[in-house]
């Protein structure tokens, strides 16, 4: 099933982009706030923590859920994603939908510098928006 899919019945705002790049636009003609950020950790040309990053830099409130289906040793070729929130693949979607409730239900206070040192928190609203990096890959 798909991240979208997995949505549906939510009050959820869900922004797709096929990759990195694409989310950099799609986050860049998006008006709202992006409270999550779902991407995986490898994708072609740009990866989950460096697309992290560059959003960050925007929107400093974005929360980032990653996700994997690769060993930590390979992940850790990737950037640095400690203290950082993780769901492995492959995950059934009543797990992803929980990790993500619970990311957008809980609050933080200080957001910090290095995306290596993100806590993770939300003030919750109507309808939060999740702006996968890439829902299509397998890695």
């Amino acid at each position: 099933m798909s991240i979208p899919r997995i949505f549906d019945e939510t009050n959820y705002t869900v922004l797709l982009a096929a990759d990195g790049v694409d989310a950099l636009q799609v986050a860049e003609r998006y008006q709202g706030p992006i409270q999550l950020l779902i991407t995986d950790v490898v994708m072609p040309g740009l990866s989950g923590p460096e697309l992290a990053a560059q959003l960050s830099a925007s929107r400093p409130e974005m929360k980032v859920l990653y996700m994997s289906g690769y060993s930590p040793e390979v992940l850790a070729e990737h950037g640095p994603i400690a203290n950082c929130e993780f769901i492995q693949k492959p995950f059934k979607p009543q797990d992803l939908k929980r990790r993500v409730n619970e990311l957008l239900e809980s609050v933080t206070f200080a957001m910090p510098a290095k995306i290596e040192d993100l806590q993770l928190g939300a003030e919750r609203t109507s309808r939060p928006s999740a702006a996968p990096g890439s829902e299509g890959n397998s890695g």
